[in-house]
């Protein structure tokens, strides 16, 4: 009795040990590559910044590979105004992807210890991925693929999480695929970053017939390969292709808009079969009018990965979806979307960032960190 209440005594010691390592301070600078005004990618600049210390929630990452996503665009483009954000200091430092290896914990931290290998969005309201160092609640960070690199990582924590919560949130589609089997998602803009993963997961986990859109032969061929059933082209009339495919319905129960929908908003009802739901990932760029929407019973709604991080919306789910998906990576059920990958600094920052910014690339644009970093 004496030795097993010595044993879990030493257990426990060890533990508590462990943590308060975990927990240290990291005193010292870091690079970051960050913006001091709204602007183009020539407003980037490397900084020296202290290394961040983590609050009570947080786990503090070294980032070995970071990627790029429109966000960015509109973050450095209105120095975070687009998003309501005030940048934390003089700088503001974007980025919302990274994979890298857990530096300390905060003191309530229970999910991750020093050393973890992990992948993540972040969070718009503080600093990002674009420097060495991120502290990131833990709530919202997923433990990295083993099977991936840390640039195939990287790529995946935004789209990745956007994509589920569209498909399982807001679209409230099931794993159920005998239900799923006679029901058609559209994806519009299917080779992008988001749509690129959406395809997996649309046809891969929830059985659904998958169209994607598509407007040249090489992303055709891309989102074919991610397991899209038919391709139509987004520049040509929709209706009249999705009307011309060897389907039973010539309308849609569910519609993914990966791309501003204002374009194709008034064809949308066209689409839609009964109760059918529409979700967009971007705002319009002009007011669009939803009364046609009515008579068949429409849902327009939208999915923006950060609201849960943003306004402490049980953010632990964005976590849990990152640990499923981190399995089916693992698993082969799903791929990396990495397209492209860059050396990280000033030249190749602004190189991915110009790609992003063009939105004509697939995937997804990673940024890594030298090896000896």
């Amino acid at each position: 009795m004496k030795l097993s209440i010595l044993y879990l005594t030493l257990i426990a010691t060890f533990a508590f040990a462990s943590r308060m390592l975990s927990s240290v301070k990291i005193d010292g600078k870091m690079t970051a590559y960050a913006l001091e005004e709204a602007g183009g990618n020539d407003k980037f600049q490397r900084v020296e910044l202290d290394i961040p210390t983590p609050g009570d929630r947080d786990v503090l990452v070294r980032n070995y590979a970071s990627a790029t996503n429109p966000v960015d665009s509109f973050m450095r483009s209105t120095f975070g105004a687009a998003m309501g954000v005030t940048p934390p200091g003089k700088y503001l430092t974007i980025g919302y992807d990274a994979a890298g290896i857990v530096q300390s914990v905060g003191a309530k931290v229970r999910n991750f210890k020093k050393g973890d290998h992990v992948y993540y969005a972040g969070d718009v309201t503080r600093n990002g991925t674009f420097a060495e160092y991120t502290v990131v609640d833990e709530r919202i960070v997923g433990r990295k693929p083993e099977s991936l690199s840390w640039e195939e990582s990287a790529a995946m924590p935004l789209v990745t999480a956007t994509a589920m919560e569209a498909l399982y949130e807001s679209l409230a589609i099931t794993e159920d695929k005998v239900l799923n089997r006679n029901k058609t998602l559209l994806i519009i803009n299917g080779a992008g970053g988001v749509g690129s993963i959406a395809i997996q997961i649309a046809k891969k986990l929830l059985g659904l017939t998958v169209i994607a859109t598509a407007s040249r032969e090489e992303t055709a061929t891309y989102c074919k390969k991610l397991g899209a059933d038919f391709i139509i082209n987004h520049r040509k009339n929709l209706q009249e292709q999705l009307e011309a495919l060897p389907l039973k319905s010539k309308t849609v129960e569910y519609i993914f808009a990966a791309h501003d929908p204002t374009e194709y908003f008034n064809t949308f009802p066209n689409l839609l079969s009964p109760l059918g739901k529409v979700v967009s990932i971007m705002a319009p760029s002009k007011p669009l009018d939803i009364a046609p929407f009515m008579s068949k019973r429409l849902s327009f709604i939208f999915e923006l990965m950060f609201t849960r991080s943003r306004l402490g919306v049980e953010p632990e789910k964005q976590g849990a979806l990152l640990n499923k998906a981190s399995k089916m990576f693992d698993q082969k059920v799903f791929v990396s979307t990495v397209s492209n990958v860059y050396t990280f600094d000033l030249t190749g920052l602004r190189e991915a960032m110009e790609l992003q910014d063009s939105r004509s690339g697939t995937g997804k644009n990673v940024l890594c960190w030298p090896k000896t970093h």
